[in-house]
């Protein structure tokens, strides 16, 4: 987990900043966890040929929400586990669970329920070797 850096933006283009504790997962972890989503759907359905009757619905059913589940989980990149900053509107301190972050990514605040954009600063880039 990674304390970074965001820009938290009203509607009307007030900004003020604030940190977020982050999550980015890798291209591989997102995989793997992806293939053992849909492997249990392929699974699942495999134990239901079995089973009368309820085989005509999960045959095909658990492979397809098991490949649509695996899509939407390889699809996060990055999770937020706290969100803190200033309302704009209110100025008390905000301290927001946070979630999956999609763009755009919108938050209350919690004194004022203020809707606020949540933009991630930069990318933070490796080092580069001489």
């Amino acid at each position: 987990m990674v304390t970074e850096a965001i820009h938290l933006h009203t509607r009307d283009h007030r900004v003020v900043d604030g940190e977020a504790d982050l999550v980015r997962r890798g291209r591989g972890n997102r995989l793997a966890r992806a293939l053992v989503i849909a492997g249990a759907g392929i699974l699942g359905a495999a134990v239901f040929v079995l089973v009368p009757i309820v085989h005509l619905f999960t045959t095909w059913l658990l492979p397809l929400l098991g490949l649509g589940l695996a899509v939407w989980v390889y699809r996060i990149a990055v999770v937020a586990k706290e969100i803190r900053g200033t309302c704009p509107d209110c100025g008390a301190e905000m301290r927001v669970k946070g979630g999956v972050l999609e763009d755009p990514t919108w938050i209350r605040c919690p004194n004022c329920s203020l809707p606020l954009r949540l933009e991630v600063g930069e990318t933070p880039q490796p080092a580069q070797g001489r």
